[in-house]
């Protein structure tokens, strides 16, 4: 098999599974009889490999729910700095690693007419250059 970039979805997750112990993080929203809060919802939205290989310029939304406005705010924090933290330190895991770290869009909340008075949402855009992990 070729080796190519990771997964940035399957990056994050593991990443932010690791940095937010107790917190629902998914690439699918869960049904709701199922679901948990708090929940980080991860899902790439576009973006392209530099080099297939090598570099892929993802990005990717991180949506944060809690039951409490200020919760979910404080979540949408802890993943952006989660995700800082990564980059800045080149932090390696087995599925690679963030090599560039630019934020397009920083934690604002979302509101929907049909949302349930005990579900607050954030959301943030990033694109993370990705790398596979080193020889």
């Amino acid at each position: 098999m070729i080796p190519s970039v990771p997964s940035a979805e399957k990056l994050l997750i593991g990443l932010l599974r690791e940095q937010l112990p107790g917190v629902q993080v998914v690439t699918l929203i869960p049904a709701p009889e199922v679901r948990r809060l708090p929940l980080v919802w991860v899902h790439r939205t576009g973006g392209a490999a530099t080099h297939p290989l090598w570099l892929d310029q993802a990005a990717v939304s991180v949506e944060c729910w809690a039951q409490q406005r200020t919760a979910a705010a404080e979540l949408a924090q802890s993943a952006r700095t989660a995700l800082w933290a990564a980059y800045r330190t080149q932090a390696e895991r087995p599925q690679g690693h963030i090599a560039s770290y630019a934020e397009v869009s920083g934690p604002s909340e979302v509101r929907t007419r049909d949302q349930p008075d005990q579900l607050h949402r954030y959301l943030a855009t990033y694109t993370l250059g990705i790398r596979p992990p080193r020889p």
